[in-house]
């Protein structure tokens, strides 16, 4: 955007030069014109010239219509990186690390089923993944297994709450780096910042005890699922939890990093007692 800026700057400085230029030239050779050329052809000459100043002061109107000075203002905002060294900025980059592992890991997830009796010939097998809405129902020989359950509400819930939180961090660091000055003058920004954490927080708490819930759901019902009679001496065999672990440790964990933020947030807001500062 800066290098933008300079070629519509020089561009249009080069504008009114040509029009100077030609208003030069117009004035000091218009009679040579005439007599070199004869009189239509000096005529035909000096009404280009005429003519050619108008089409640059249009030229040099038209830049100004885009908005050379305007966007060279905005190009001039400073960019406070220097928020990144203050907690509420670290912080927020752990919001946005963190959001992304919880909400990846239980996507990401995929649990198998392995259902194997000695009277089969072969081992039933089934795959689930996000969002859990568990639906088996196979048959080998005389065994039937079915299981139908459904947790998708609990992992949808936590999901969208890892994405809110994820998107949230995004604007909200922009908003610190490029706007620092509003965020400081404007009271009403710390005040929104503060409490679209706290309900940010309060979703990651009941978003990942609701997954816990629906995780202890899904093991119980996996490793139960229904058998025909004549299924005979099955072993069920699962997958691994260990991603969808992760996922609910990391979501507690999220809820611990946004309320512990919520001080740091809170000393921005109008609320908080300022020191009274001394008259010399």
């Amino acid at each position: 955007m800066g290098l933008i800026i300079i070629l519509l700057n020089s561009l249009h400085e080069c504008v009114y030069r040509r029009i100077l230029l030609i208003n030069s030239f117009r004035q000091i050779k218009i009679a040579t014109n005439f007599t070199v050329f004869g009189s239509g052809s000096g005529q035909c000459l000096v009404d280009t010239l005429d003519s050619l100043p108008h089409a640059f002061k249009s030229i040099a109107s038209l830049l100004s219509w885009f908005g050379v000075s305007r966007l060279r203002k905005e190009i001039k905002m400073d960019l406070n990186f220097a928020i990144f060294q203050e907690p509420r900025g670290v912080m927020r980059i752990f919001h946005f690390v963190f959001a992304i592992v919880s909400f990846a890991t239980t996507v990401d997830f995929t649990g198998n089923i392995d259902i194997a009796c000695k009277n089969l010939t072969e081992t039933i097998t089934y795959s689930y993944s996000y969002p859990f809405d568990l639906h088996l129902s196979s048959t080998v020989d005389k065994c039937h297994a079915s299981l139908d359950v459904n947790f998708s509400s609990d992992a949808k819930f936590y999901v969208c709450t890892g994405v809110l939180a994820m998107l949230y961090s995004i604007a909200i660091i922009i908003v610190y780096v490029k706007f620092d000055s509003l965020y400081r003058k404007n009271e009403n920004v710390p005040l929104i910042d503060f409490g679209l954490s706290v309900f940010l927080a309060i979703l990651w708490l009941s978003s990942s005890a609701a997954w816990a819930n629906g995780l202890t759901g899904i093991k119980w019902t996996t490793r139960n699922p229904t058998l025909s009679p004549g299924c005979i001496d099955c072993t069920i065999q699962l997958g691994s939890f260990s991603a969808l672990y992760i996922s609910i440790i990391v979501g507690f964990l999220n809820f611990f990093l946004w309320a512990a933020n919520l001080w740091f947030l809170y000393k921005e807001t109008k609320f908080f007692a300022k020191p009274p500062t001394v008259d010399a």
